[in-house]
């Protein structure tokens, strides 16, 4: 059954923070799974690259959607277009797509100040992922999430121009924003470099459940006259306090707080996307990952094996009192729950997106 079939009319209760779902009934969650390569760990933590980029897809890859296999739970993989040049990223995602697992867009190159480019570069970027996913893997892509959550306003625009239906960037995580400044400003202390920058910060201020976000600010909900023609899906993080739902925080917590975890949220959030790294799955000991690496990130300390374990019973959880979608699916049935805004696409004269 899909979300479309299975979505109660209560959803459309929307509290306040919520949008269009209701903590009544419906829950929906999400898996989604950012499959960066190693040669961007490294750059953002200031370190000499890899050279190879195929250790996630020929290691990471594999484990992820064995474990995914096995609860029968279909994510949302967000791909590198670029990388698809690359035999073994192409054949890890043929068989994910070949599983029923969704394929987004991740941008082509993976630049993490492509919300400072031009236009017409951020176009061409987008384009070129388009046509990469396209000619190697058969699909059009619907879903966008930037490199390093690095979204704006003119990124969204230039997303609905081309048809996408949801971008799922927006991190609203006040605690997330404060560690990254901190550790880019001891960067910088240091005379090391780091690829990473900085968010808009008004990100912060997002709602923290699925929006139509407003045509002229990323971070507020529009009204159905006012709003971009695609959806906002925020990437996790617990109500109130704001706290990081990621792979990252999450699995190296305790069984028995990760058992709990998702009923708790199911109190107050309709909607709970988790989003992983493939690299969450791996540890020191696979090809490509360097020493220094291991250094600035303490988790790769951890054997892989164990972190599939806690993701394993995290899911089992989330799969209790979340029907767990691909993000297109339910984006389907918020599209269904409430209807297309009233200028809904770009060849709207009154849709002036520049």
């Amino acid at each position: 059954m899909s979300v479309r079939e299975a979505a109660p009319a209560a959803w459309a209760d929307a509290p306040a923070e919520g949008g269009a779902l209701s903590t009544r009934t419906g829950r929906v969650g999400n898996v989604s799974v950012d499959l960066d390569s190693l040669v961007h760990y490294h750059r953002i933590h200031g370190l000499a690259a890899p050279g190879d980029v195929g250790t996630i897809y020929a290691v990471a890859v594999p484990r992820l959607l064995s474990l995914l296999d096995d609860l029968d739970i279909r994510a949302t993989l967000f791909v590198v277009a670029g990388e698809l040049e690359r035999p073994v990223a192409r054949d890890a995602l043929v068989r994910a797509r070949d599983a029923g697992h969704e394929i987004a867009s991740h941008s082509f190159r993976h630049a993490y100040d492509m919300r400072e480019w031009s236009e017409r570069s951020i176009a061409q970027d987008l384009d070129r992922a388009d046509r990469a996913i396209e000619r190697w893997l058969g699909v059009r892509p619907v879903g966008f999430r930037a490199p390093g959550y690095n979204v704006d306003i003119g990124i969204l625009r230039l997303l609905a121009e081309r048809g996408y239906r949801y971008d799922s960037s927006v991190f609203p995580c006040p605690s997330y924003y404060a560690a990254k400044a901190g550790v880019l400003a001891w960067m910088g202390l240091r005379g090391r470099d780091s690829v990473s920058m900085m968010t808009d910060p008004r990100a912060l201020l997002a709602p923290t459940q699925p929006y139509r976000p407003s045509r002229f600010a990323l971070h507020r909900r529009g009204d159905r006259k006012h709003s971009l023609p695609l959806w906002e899906l925020p990437i996790g993080v617990t109500p109130v306090t704001r706290l990081p739902l990621i792979g990252t925080s999450l699995l190296g917590l305790p069984s028995r707080v990760l058992d709990a975890l998702p009923g708790r949220l199911a109190r107050r959030a309709p909607f709970f996307g988790l989003e992983l790294h493939a690299i969450d799955l791996m540890d020191r000991h696979d090809p490509g990952i360097s020493p220094a690496l291991v250094r600035h990130q303490p988790d790769l300390r951890r054997r892989w094996t164990r972190k599939a374990d806690a993701l394993r019973t995290l899911l089992t959880a989330m799969e209790r009192h979340y029907r767990l979608e691909p993000l297109v699916r339910v984006v389907e049935a918020l599209d269904a729950l409430e209807g297309p805004p009233v200028i809904g696409t770009v060849d709207s004269p009154y849709f002036d997106l520049r």
